[in-house]
């Protein structure tokens, strides 16, 4: 009878413990699979608003044929093409070729050597201001991406004052190949970027999987969209960790504990997915994401404020030079001088690689901006020593700014002029730079 009765204790126990055993390893494989699918989510942001940061910035290149053919009063010779084109191909790699078309004419092209991908034949120019169309056979065996713009000699942009169009290729592979896509293969992660007009597919991983995948919406400047979609080639959860968590709970003595830590682990990874939804993690400054929110609210309270946009000036040539590891010390140590430079209450971004934002809010004259754009100028252009002291560099930045309601109606004016004041700052000391007024 005792024997028996031990017997049915064991049965009853081994049943109890099973039953809690299956019911706790379904929350914990679950509760698993949420945190990878969210880490992919915010993944698949990052990846995406990286995509997005490069096609806007390659637009404004188009944009930059119109500010300097207006300067010309339409009439740009080849040297004047050639220098501004020579300049552009050589700060991105993924610039294939640069055209001004006119009148049905190829008028300019850089280079003017190899195959080339012709938009005239192909129908490609359309009455659209910006159309980016892709991907295109370039005819050297790549793929690539046509950004074409209507130029305007005048504000008004009638038929009258149209002038022609400029054409930019890049190499789809180049425009994506800084992107991580290759090191998202490498830890078993399936991809696929898909233009949603067309279905084409714009770039894949070799490997396909059918597990449920994380799709991220990427805004195209033209207002088309591509979706990036992620997944795990082997599924969210490997056979090993079913087996490790399995093999856990089983063990009654620790099963309260390990109650107890799950439930804090899964805090804490909120936490952290929550910081790293808003915080730039090589800098500490805010990301894109938290500055788009940033954007809606400024909009909806039409409320004084001014917008600072900032960027490095050269460091593409720090990358080149010393390498991308002493390109991210110095985002760091330039971060650090930015968030030092501005007051508690105003915020700072990163935008881009070195792409900075600055909103400051309330009701401020000139004289008071131009103070903390001197403040942060003088702050960053300290010497940086990097690389264990070995090397010193000298930093400078590019800055414009607007305030709302003084230069635009909208948050889109204030934006886009802050955006057209830096980069005037920007082409103004290069212009320096070559005629040897600066020699920085």
């Amino acid at each position: 009878m005792r024997r028996r009765n031990k017997m049915i204790f064991s049965l009853v126990a081994f049943a109890i413990v099973l039953v809690i055993a299956t019911v706790l390893s379904y929350f914990i494989l679950t509760s698993e699979m949420k945190n990878q699918q969210d880490k992919t989510k915010i993944l698949s942001d990052s990846v995406a608003g990286r995509i997005e940061e490069r096609l806007l910035a390659r637009t404004y290149l188009t944009r930059t044929w119109e500010i300097l053919i207006t300067g010309y009063l339409g009439d740009i010779t080849e040297d004047n093409f050639n220098i501004v084109a020579t300049q552009f191909c050589d700060d991105y790699a993924d610039i294939e070729r640069i055209m001004l078309i006119r009148n049905n004419n190829i008028d300019f092209m850089y280079p003017q050597t190899g195959n080339y991908y012709n938009p005239i034949t192909e129908n490609k120019l359309t009455k659209e201001i910006l159309a980016i169309n892709g991907p295109v056979d370039l005819g050297n065996g790549e793929r690539g991406i046509i950004i074409s713009r209507r130029l305007y000699l005048g504000v008004d942009k009638t038929d009258d004052e149209f002038w022609g169009y400029s054409v930019i290729t890049l190499n789809l592979n180049q425009l994506l190949n800084e992107m991580a896509f290759s090191d998202l293969e490498e830890t078993g992660m399936v991809y696929k970027l898909t233009d949603t007009y067309s279905g084409l597919v714009l770039i894949e991983s070799d490997e396909e999987s059918q597990n449920t995948k994380v799709e991220t919406v990427v805004n195209v400047p033209d207002g088309g969209t591509w979706i990036l979609s992620l997944t795990q080639k082997d599924g969210w959860v490997s056979i090993r960790e079913l087996l490790t968590i399995i093999g856990a709970v089983l063990i009654i003595s620790i099963l309260t504990a390990y109650l107890v830590y799950s439930m804090l682990s899964l805090k804490a990874r909120g936490k952290d997915l929550e910081k790293m939804s808003y915080y730039d993690n090589l800098t500490g400054l805010l990301n894109p994401r938290s500055y788009k929110e940033k954007t809606e609210e400024l909009k909806k309270k039409k409320a004084p404020y001014c917008l600072i946009y900032m960027d490095l000036n050269d460091f593409k040539h720090v990358n080149d030079t010393y390498g991308h590891k002493a390109g991210d010390e110095l985002l760091k140590i330039v971060s650090k001088r930015l968030a030092n430079s501005i007051r508690d209450k105003d915020n700072a971004y990163r935008v881009g690689g070195d792409e900075f934002v600055v909103v400051t809010e309330g009701s401020y004259n000139k004289n008071f901006i131009d103070n903390i754009i001197l403040r942060i100028r003088e702050n960053v252009a300290r010497d940086v020593v990097i690389g264990g002291g070995k090397t010193k560099l000298k930093v400078s930045i590019s800055c414009g700014y607007a305030r709302y309601p003084e230069d635009g109606k909208s948050f889109e004016e204030v934006a886009q002029k802050a955006d057209d004041a830096m980069y005037y700052n920007k082409r103004l000391l290069k212009a320096r730079r070559i005629t040897g007024q600066d020699r920085r």
